[in-house]
């Protein structure tokens, strides 16, 4: 029987964008249709927070048709202040859905990404022996497939209550980063921990312009435009889970590669 992701908050920050909320929502909830859904949004952000708004409604609307007011599938809104896009914009908003819900597990997510059937169930599995952190594999970015990195990753609550940065606890990622790293410094804090797994047979397709250059947009643009200093920080900040430089880059712990049997 496949898990209907009931236990499950499924954390999308946004900014700008809109043109992939349907089919994100769409897609979560073929995959895992008890998950909740979280939007997080610029309370100063208004294309998005009107399509979250009409989504919500549209939501509530089928809810009154059907009479079904259960825990399942809910969308939530999730909004924080500002107009969105600064420093850790993406961070901040990952955190602010974790700690606005209260389900077991924790999906960091994007609108530009396509859950496949069985993802959660693969990575799941792998949520054993004080394991905090599973990556799935996206399709896009090649180190996900090898089992090295992983750009959206299931996280277990008690884990980021603890700390999934390894200088502050109930946090997922660190928010100093602009956009890109924060994963890197998720995923590589739970390995020098041995609480990472990698769930290969978790697809979560990422449909990002790395695969294909005519869905580039401002939103990408904007966010690898500080790739620089964000890759300085994460150098700076390595030492704080234990990896030590070299040859100029830093030391890794091969991840657990946990296959689920077909």
């Amino acid at each position: 029987m496949m898990l209907d992701g009931s236990d499950l908050a499924f954390v999308i920050p946004l900014w700008r964008r809109v043109a992939n909320i349907e089919r994100v929502t769409d897609a979560i909830r073929l995959s895992t249709p008890a998950a909740t859904i979280v939007f997080v949004v610029s309370d100063l952000d208004g294309e998005p927070m009107r399509a979250v708004a009409g989504l919500c409604a549209h939501d509530m609307a089928e809810r009154l048709e059907t009479g079904n007011f259960g825990h399942a599938g809910w969308i939530r809104p999730v909004v924080v202040p500002g107009s969105g896009g600064e420093q850790g914009d993406y961070a901040r908003k990952i955190n602010a859905g974790y700690r606005a819900t209260d389900e077991p597990y924790i999906f960091t997510g994007a609108d530009d990404i396509i859950p496949h059937y069985g993802w959660y169930d693969a990575a799941r599995a792998l949520m054993v022996d004080r394991v905090g952190v599973v990556g799935t594999v996206d399709q896009n970015n090649g180190r996900t497939t090898n089992g090295t990195h992983s750009t959206h990753s299931l996280v277990a609550r008690w884990y980021a209550d603890e700390g999934a940065c390894a200088d502050q606890d109930h946090v997922i990622y660190h928010e100093g980063y602009w956009h890109e790293y924060c994963d890197d410094e998720l995923v590589r804090t739970a390995m020098q921990r041995n609480a990472y797994a990698h769930a290969f047979d978790a697809i979560v397709e990422h449909r990002h312009w790395h695969g294909d250059k005519t869905r580039d947009d401002p939103t990408y643009r904007h966010g690898r435009a500080h790739t620089g200093l964000s890759r300085r920080l994460f150098m700076q900040r390595r030492v704080l889970w234990g990896e030590m430089p070299r040859g100029g880059m830093p030391r890794q712990r091969a991840p657990r590669v946990v296959r689920r049997s077909r």
